[in-house]
């Protein structure tokens, strides 16, 4: 069986969905037992691979906005299936939720989450996806993967699909990158002293807000250092609620971190606050983990299947219950020690090769037997 891989979501800047695609793409081609043929953007893959990756332009990256995205439609209904009718590949596998919409071909996609239904004003260009192209998409599907039970419940209640095609594989950590500091760990270059750190994007479900109100509320030395990419819709609303709360001095906004140096971050800070509202998976919070940061959490389905018991989980609706979390944390050395330990072995479990063999073993199988008529 040969697999053609969409691997054509990356940033030029990657975190998210990129990240993870690019993840995805690289413990993929180091199966010398699979047959893949990778498409993707990435001219270090390409360069890597030669054999089995097809560059593809960088013009239909998501960092292209409105034009990007157009381009990149097309380039899925017309330029891809020609690619891979030249390549003799038997089955697409999309590593975000996007296929090609018409043909025979059997198709697998991921979908980590359904966000831009639950906050579509939030996701103003992929909410209509969402709602008009996705379940067209899903339908045509021989399976959809999804990292977490909680996205595949949303997945049957929302689009009523047969559960036997939605199968849960969990993301995996790059532990080559992330793992506890050496003796020789350099501080990353933040403002001195101890601080909490978030890592992600800014829009208002991840819900910094109430978490800069919880440290408002708090007695602490700590700065909170919110790193992600500064957009130009939610960054200003945020750093404006920041200076309103009087933490001006106390939240510190560094922007886009390269993956390469989140590690210095994580294994610095005395916690990752992540009180997200909902999410598919919460890839961070394993990231932490890995580095040895002990996590505050919000008690969301997803964020607690992949935490375990190595979190100290909070009301992420509660100002107050995320404070006491921040406070339990920061101030015992044992919890933050009990944390650490318990957050290094969790982490270790989730591995991106295994990932990949799971995925493999969902292409492989037949769709269910009432679908194929």
């Amino acid at each position: 069986m040969r697999v053609a891989v969409n691997a054509t979501f990356m940033h030029e800047q990657p975190s998210g969905l990129g990240t993870t695609t690019a993840r995805l793409a690289e413990a993929l081609l180091r199966r010398d037992d699979a047959d893949v043929v990778v498409y993707t953007p990435s001219r270090r893959l390409a360069a890597d691979r030669p054999d089995r990756v097809r560059p593809t332009t960088r013009l239909i990256s998501p960092d292209h906005g409105v034009a990007g995205h157009l381009l990149r439609l097309a380039y899925l209904q017309v330029v891809l299936p020609r690619r891979i009718a030249a390549d003799g590949a038997d089955i697409l596998y999309s590593t975000v939720e996007e296929g090609i919409l018409w043909g025979h071909l059997p198709q697998v996609v991921t979908v980590y989450d359904l966000l831009p239904l639950r906050y579509p004003a939030h996701f103003p260009r992929k909410a209509p996806v969402f709602r008009h192209v996705l379940p067209r998409q899903l339908r045509r599907c021989r399976a959809v993967i999804c990292p977490s039970e909680a996205t595949r419940a949303d997945l049957l209640c929302r689009f009523g699909l047969d559960g036997r095609r939605v199968h849960v594989v969990p993301l995996g950590v790059d532990h080559r990158l992330f793992r506890p500091p050496g003796p020789d760990a350099v501080r990353p270059p933040l403002p001195p002293g101890p601080f909490l750190l978030y890592v992600g994007h800014m829009r208002p479900h991840k819900n910094l807000a109430r978490a800069a109100a919880a440290l408002a509320s708090l007695n602490l030395p700590h700065t909170f250092v919110i790193a992600g990419r500064k957009d130009k819709v939610f960054y200003p609303a945020l750093r404006d609620e920041v200076a309103r709360l009087g933490l001006a001095e106390r939240v510190a906004f560094p922007g886009y971190v390269p993956p390469a140096d989140l590690p210095g971050l994580y294994a610095a800070a005395d916690a990752l606050v992540f009180p997200s509202l909902w999410e598919g998976f919460g890839l961070p919070v394993l990231e932490a983990m890995a580095c040895g940061c002990p996590v505050v959490a919000g008690g969301v389905a997803a964020v607690r299947e992949a935490g375990g018991d190595a979190a100290v989980y909070v009301d992420c609706h509660s100002a107050a219950a995320i404070a006491d979390g921040i406070s339990r944390v920061v101030g015992s050395a044992e919890l933050r020690a009990r944390l650490r330990r318990r957050g290094i072995e969790r982490a270790g479990r989730f591995q991106w090769d295994t990932t990949v063999e799971r995925i493999l073993a969902v292409l492989a199988e037949r769709a269910p037997a009432d679908d194929n008529g």
